[in-house]
């Protein structure tokens, strides 16, 4: 009688342990599907982020095209840098929330980096071709 108690709490703890078992697997495949829906919602945002940047840009075209007031043409420029700094916050914004999810270091100072080379490459004195001989 003592030997079917025993095999009886054994089968008790193998049942129990293949339930724990079964609850790491599903909370790794929660963690992981997850994961993916944080990806894929990354992803939307980034591709929103390029739709306004677009839009903005869009904007510029048309006043840079169709501009006659002093005030439309300071909207061209205003509206193009605009597009520009979507684009780039965007980008910035996706990366670092990929970099977040995959568990990745944090780099410093990328940002910083990108829009110091920006700006030099904008404000740097342009060359003429009349100029040269």
């Amino acid at each position: 009688m003592l030997r079917a108690y025993a095999h009886h709490a054994v089968a008790f703890i193998q049942n129990m342990w293949d339930s724990l078992s079964m609850s790491k697997e599903k909370s790794s495949m929660r963690n992981d599907l997850a994961r993916e829906r944080t990806e894929l919602a990354n992803q939307r945002t980034l591709l929103a982020y390029g739709r306004t940047s677009l839009g903005l840009f869009a904007v510029a075209i048309f006043v840079f095209r169709f501009a006659s007031t002093d005030t439309a043409r300071i909207l061209g420029p205003l509206s193009l840098t605009a597009a520009l700094f979507v684009m780039l916050w965007g980008l910035w914004s996706f990366r670092s929330t990929s970099e977040r999810v995959n568990g990745k270091p944090k780099r410093k100072g990328g940002v910083f980096r990108s829009l110091s080379i920006l700006s030099r490459l904008m404000l740097a004195p342009r060359r003429h071709t009349d100029d040269i001989d």
